[in-house]
């Protein structure tokens, strides 16, 4: 496993912590950061969950991204 995929695992898991504090805005960050380490639909759900949360319309996008990058998958 690359180095890139343990630093977006850790951005994510940061972000997701920041969500469950109510830091959106820190967990956009964080999540955001992930994305540009990594193209995994994980990390673009998190984002689109991050967004919805914030009121970004841009969470659509988001999501129908991680669902073109994954379409078998049920999340």
């Amino acid at each position: 496993v690359a180095l890139a995929d343990h630093l977006a695992t850790a951005h994510r898991v940061l972000g997701e912590v920041h969500m469950a504090r109510g830091e959106l805005e820190a967990a956009r960050t964080s999540l955001s950061r992930a994305l540009e380490r990594s193209d995994d639909p994980a990390q673009l759900l998190a984002v689109g969950r991050a967004l919805e949360r914030l009121g970004d319309p841009r969470a659509a996008a988001a999501y129908r991204a991680a669902a073109r990058r994954a379409p078998d998958d049920p999340q």
